[in-house]
């Protein structure tokens, strides 16, 4: 049957997952276009490869289009929406389209609160690597080709499933892999951890009869799923009970060597050695996960083996950006990570000291949301005393309101009661501010020392410009 609408057009398309999405659509052969409020490294990639993209929201951007898509990051109020919608152009989420693309595929969806950007990374990677030509869809960019998307000529798609909107019940995979779930996004399940977990069993239920659901089982939380999965599961973990149990954990150099050892009669895999590329022990439930999956499309351990030893990693996940000379202070390590949630910074601050045993860690964070804030406020100040010294930024709003008594001077405040420490607050408001924030990292300095930026707005433009300025 042919395809009658062709003309696509993506409001906000400089997103991790839209940009990614619209290559694909745009491979296919839809006639696709896009906006958003300013130029980026992605915007430039796409405009490369000869997607349209304003860099401005007006309703003349959608005057040609037959389908809009949009992310939950898109306002109501939104011009483009608006329009749209007064014009009867149909409007579609983006997990709808990414769900459209599912139905005519063997689809992998990796599921959970951390981790998900990586472990689809390395399933893509090992899948590639062993000359399976998956078509991928990841929230990150791939360190080894600098993508974040890949049209493949075989039936397999391999994706993220979101939950931080509910996204992920769009989704029908074949099959799925939770990494964990923690209190994260809690405001979108009527700040209730339960909420959240029911809907991870409603994200199993979507999975076919014969599909096959892999899980963390070290997760508490993924404990209390377990009961409720009504799909055949494979579970993976350093406990005894898991399927798959991971053990002989070594560590060369910060990077983790492993076993796997197979711990029933399912015919599926079997005992594997593994040394990652990566770092940190995070990284050894992710590519866990991603071996267990290869298992289940065939993939040899050799593949297995070989495609893990040459994973270069993701993108602002643990990134190392150089080791400079800064002033009259020798080997300052700079390191770039997305992560913005407590259990994120404990297992980062963690790798770093592994990695980087003679370094003291100074984290210059930037909290993301009021609502995550508030929710992990206690956390936050727990996880940041991990640190040596830390420099925050006021709170990245994400489109929220503010909320009264969360600020960073507050966190610094609950730190300063624990710890004698260094820490500071600064003002991130514009780009001019990032000359503020490199003077005041100068001050702090040490030789040897680590810098370790982590948080998932705005502060994801310092690493590059603390490398131009320091190279």
């Amino acid at each position: 049957m042919e395809i009658r609408l062709k003309k696509i057009h993506f409001i906000g398309i400089g997103g991790s997952g839209m940009s990614g999405l619209a290559q694909i659509y745009h491979h296919l052969g839809y006639e696709v276009t896009g906006s958003d409020v300013k130029e980026s490294q992605i915007i430039s990639g796409l405009k490369q490869i000869g997607i349209k993209i304003k860099t401005k929201h007006s309703e003349s951007n959608v005057l040609r289009a037959e389908i809009v898509v949009i992310s939950s990051a898109i306002k109501k109020n939104n011009v483009e929406l608006k329009f749209a919608k007064k014009n009867n152009i149909p409007v579609v989420p983006r997990a709808k389209m990414l769900a459209e693309l599912l139905r005519f595929k063997k689809g992998i969806a990796v599921a959970g609160s951390h981790g998900k950007t990586t472990t689809t990374s390395i399933i893509s990677h090992i899948f590639q690597f062993s000359n399976l030509n998956p078509t991928y869809v990841i929230g990150g960019v791939l360190s080894s080709n600098n993508q974040n998307s890949n049209l493949g000529k075989s039936d397999i798609l391999v994706c993220e499933a979101d939950e931080s909107d509910k996204s992920f019940l769009y989704l029908n995979p074949y099959t799925a892999v939770i990494t964990n779930i923690d209190n994260d996004h809690l405001e979108t399940y009527e700040n209730s951890i339960d909420h959240l977990i029911n809907h991870f069993h409603l994200f199993t239920e979507n999975l076919p009869f014969y599909g096959y659901v892999v899980l963390n089982i070290d997760n508490k939380n993924i404990k209390k799923l377990i009961k409720y999965i009504n799909r055949p599961f494979l579970t993976y973990g350093f406990s005894q009970k898991a399927d798959y149990v991971i053990e002989n954990l070594e560590f060369t150099n910060g990077k983790p060597n492993f076993s796997l050892r197979k711990n029933n009669p399912n015919p599926i895999g079997s005992n594997i050695k593994v040394s990652l590329n990566t770092y940190g022990q995070h990284n050894i439930y992710n590519s866990v996960g991603a071996i267990i999956v290869s298992w289940l499309y065939k993939i040899t351990n050799k593949k297995i083996i070989d495609s893990l030893k040459n994973f270069d990693g993701v993108q602002r996940r643990f990134q190392f950006i150089g080791k400079f000379r800064v002033n009259k202070f020798n080997n300052i390590h700079l390191i770039d990570d997305y992560g913005h949630h407590p259990t994120e910074i404990i297992q980062t601050i963690s790798t770093a000291k592994m990695a980087f045993p003679n370094s003291k860690i100074y984290i210059v964070f930037q909290p993301h949301r009021y609502s995550r804030t508030k929710i992990c406020f206690n956390e936050f100040v727990t996880a940041l005393i991990n640190s040596d010294k830390a420099l925050l930024t006021n709170i990245y709003p994400a489109g929220e309101k503010k909320i009264s008594q969360i600020s960073s001077k507050r966190i610094r405040g609950e730190i300063l009661k624990k710890r004698s420490m260094k820490v500071d607050v600064i003002d991130f408001d514009s780009d001019l501010d990032l000359c503020k924030i490199k003077k005041k990292i100068e001050l702090n300095l040490n030789n040897n020392d680590l810098i370790l930026i982590m948080g998932a707005g705005t502060i994801s433009k310092l690493p590059q410009y603390l490398k131009n300025a320091w190279q």
